[in-house]
């Protein structure tokens, strides 16, 4: 039963499930109800993409030593990847009470903590772990990322570099010292931070965001708006709540009379302000995957999604760059329309490739060529007998914005993205 559970533990530390798997279920077959083998084999469930039995396992191993604080701790790591954050908590809770010495179990408790943005218990969950251990590099990476939310950032680099120290083939060491220069304001050093990460781990989708972020970053206009979205997405929920009221009480008072002018021209200003910076903070990073998709090194950064929406907006651009000159010098309504099309389509082009999920992402291109084929209703209604204007609406502009579309499959997979 040991040399299987070996070999158990060997494949599944080398991403093998299937063959750890079958260690496993021999280590079993010799002792159905061993703790050690039933904490291996949730953890190989849960590779392998079965969730339920996972759980099952895991509880199984609890039943079977609850006196131990392995099989709670399993438990815990399995529920909380499972999405049950109650059962974990209270699972890890219990393994530190068996043994507070477990520094896993303490590093758990302060990522669970940092997910639900409780950025202060997260750090002391990580304070407590470096405790028992003060050269785990894991929690010296979770202190800095806790520090960074909170923004004490001259911290957050000190507890990052010693995370690097102690670790330095760490995707996820590099990633947080990345996080932490670029919040700083440094876009050089988190580049390479950054790229060291991806080559660790290629798959390390945190650090490939901080890559694009930093990319983009080069540029002095966004990297005035990075600093800005960085620290209001950590503020405290009663900040928040403060800017909500802020403008619904700047919106009640642009709607109506007010005695003094200068009051209601200020919060017209204040309203359409917040409306800008919401309108920018959704188009800044399409726009920008624009121009990083013309280089190689961005064009590695971006995802799929994002190459596509990216040569979809350079299309949009070329034809609204084509029929506005075009409109301007020939007097032809058609290309002026279509132009004006283009600059309204712009908008929810840059959110439809920018959402999260493909089946979003699908539905809201559905809609947008929808809104396509019903903007050129009203041309083909007011000018039918123009046959050039009809030519530059139906075959320039939809070859101009989906030129992208049909050149993607070229070098998205080359790009080895």
């Amino acid at each position: 039963m040991r040399a299987d559970l070996e070999r158990a533990w060997f494949f599944y530390e080398r991403g093998r499930p299937e063959q750890a798997l079958e260690a496993v279920a021999a280590a079993l077959a010799a002792d159905p109800n061993a703790p050690e083998a039933l904490v291996v084999a949730a953890l190989v469930h849960l590779a392998l993409g079965a969730p339920a039995r996972a759980v099952e396992a895991a509880h199984l191993a609890v039943a079977a030593a609850p006196e131990q604080a392995d099989p709670h701790y399993a438990l815990a790591y399995v529920l909380n990847q499972t999405g049950d954050a109650v059962g974990a908590a209270r699972a890890v809770e219990e393994t530190l009470r068996l043994d507070p010495t477990v520094v896993r179990a303490h590093l758990l408790k302060g990522y669970m903590a940092l997910a639900a943005g409780q950025w202060a218990r997260a750090l002391n969950a990580a304070d407590a772990g470096l405790a028992h251990d003060p050269a785990d590099a894991a929690c010296q990476t979770l202190a800095a990322q806790a520090l960074r939310r909170l923004g004490r950032l001259a911290e957050a680099d000190e507890r990052a570099r010693l995370g690097l120290a102690n670790a330095p083939e760490s995707a996820a060491a590099h990633d947080t010292r990345g996080w932490v220069l670029l919040q700083r304001g440094d876009v050089v050093a988190a580049l390479a931070h950054f790229e060291e990460a991806l080559r660790l781990d290629p798959n390390a989708e945190h650090a490939r965001e901080g890559l694009l972020n930093a990319l983009r970053g080069r540029y002095a206009a966004y990297r005035w708006f990075l600093r800005g979205r960085l620290r209001a997405a950590y503020l405290s929920v009663g900040a928040r709540l403060a800017f909500v009221a802020l403008f619904i009480a700047a919106l009640y008072v642009a709607s109506h009379h007010v005695p003094e002018p200068w009051g209601g021209r200020l919060c017209v200003v204040l309203v359409f302000g917040a409306l800008a910076g919401y309108a920018f903070s959704l188009m800044a990073d399409p726009v920008m995957n624009a121009i990083l998709v013309l280089h190689p090194r961005g064009r590695w950064a971006l995802r799929p999604h994002q190459q596509l929406g990216a040569r979809v907006m350079l299309g949009l651009g070329l034809a609204i760059a084509i029929l506005a000159p075009l409109a301007y010098t020939t007097g032809n309504f058609a290309a002026g329309y279509l132009a004006a099309a283009g600059v309204a389509l712009t908008f929810p082009t840059a959110v439809t490739f920018d959402r999260r999920g493909d089946r979003r992402r699908r539905l809201l291109g559905y809609l947008l060529v929808g809104i396509f084929m019903l903007a050129l209703f009203p041309l083909a209604a007011y000018q039918v007998d123009q046959v050039m204007g009809l030519f530059i609406g139906v075959l320039i502009f939809p070859i101009c914005l989906f030129f992208g579309i049909l050149g993607d499959r070229s070098d998205a997979h080359a790009d080895g993205v």
